[in-house]
């Protein structure tokens, strides 16, 4: 019921300086409701693909970091835990989880893939803003005192119109639609 939150928490973590980080493989005047299963899996691959890498590398700076706090080496406990089989996203776990089931959930949505697809690349140009200065050469003051991007109006937006779609918009409660736009 997750898998789209694991979708999106990745798709925060990377864009391409100035560019958007997803296009979906759907029309962006569909209806969230009318994707298909497979469009649906299209979606969520497109997503942990374009950002996999990047964010296990994000995930594994601030477990360096944390190793840093306790005297240890961030560098070394960076490669370590990029070196570990849960660093990157199983794609193929991660995505086969969509069905009809998952599908049907969104069919009251009055949302467009469109919409869905822009309020993914407005999350990720604002946490690709607040995580850009990452690194294991910061301080550990300095990496206490990151703030939290604001989130987008577009995806604040989507929450109201549709619940039972996990964008995972911090303080918000998106239902969860098992990995579908």
């Amino acid at each position: 019921m997750r898998t789209l939150g694991a979708c999106v928490v990745l798709a925060l973590a990377a864009s391409s300086c100035g560019g958007r980080a997803v296009d979906f493989p759907v029309a962006d005047n569909t209806p969230v409701g009318d994707v298909t299963v497979s469009e649906a899996k299209a979606i969520c691959r497109q997503i942990i693909e374009t950002v996999n890498d990047e964010v296990a590398n994000a995930k594994c700076i601030v477990e360096g970091l944390q190793a840093l706090g306790k005297g240890g080496n961030c560098e070394q406990a960076k490669r370590e835990c990029l070196a570990e089989p849960g660093a990157l996203v199983d794609i193929d776990k991660a995505c086969n989880e969509v069905d009809e089931t998952s599908i049907a959930k969104l069919k009251q949505c009055d949302l467009t893939v469109g919409e869905y697809e822009n309020c993914i690349n407005d999350m990720v140009d604002a946490v690709r803003g607040a995580i850009s200065g990452v690194s294991c050469s910061m301080s550990l003051e300095a990496f206490s005192k990151l703030k939290p991007p604001t989130t987008p109006a577009s995806c604040t937006a989507i929450v109201g119109r549709c619940p039972d779609i996990d964008i995972n918009v911090p303080g918000a409660s998106g239902g969860g639609a098992n990995g579908v736009p």
